[in-house]
């Protein structure tokens, strides 16, 4: 989600101690609901180890579960690391975290099969 080649990446990105400068905000991020989940896609269910990182990963956050507190935790880690790359008096912090979340909710274009008659006008049955 960061936009990195792969993992190696990070520490040169944000610094041999990152883990210092984002741990409590990377502690208190919730995942998406299938993260927790094993099995295989279309047949994902919770498992004990799941239901338990579930269970202590909302336990952060007060108030009820949804997915408005689910972006909250993105966005929090994601304007820590922002105030590590631009600076604490930079609004790019905010833009950059804001960012991250709206990735999270673009819609995957979804590919339809042609309609020629369509295209052509056909009154095929008239």
């Amino acid at each position: 989600m960061l936009e990195l080649p792969d993992e190696t990446d990070l520490a040169k990105s944000l610094g041999p101690r990152w883990w210092f400068h984002f741990g409590k905000a990377l502690c208190e991020v919730i995942m998406p609901e299938d993260f927790y989940k094993v099995g295989r896609p279309g047949d994902l269910h919770f498992d004990d180890l799941g239901l338990k990182a579930l269970a202590r990963d909302w336990a952060a956050w007060p108030g009820e579960a949804s997915d408005d507190v689910v972006d909250r935790s993105v966005l929090n880690l994601f304007h820590e690391i922002g105030l590590r790359l631009f600076g604490r008096s930079s609004g790019q912090a905010l833009k950059y975290s804001m960012y991250f979340v709206a990735q999270r909710h673009r819609p995957v274009p979804e590919t339809l099969p042609s309609n020629r008659q369509r295209h052509f006008r056909f009154n095929i049955g008239d």
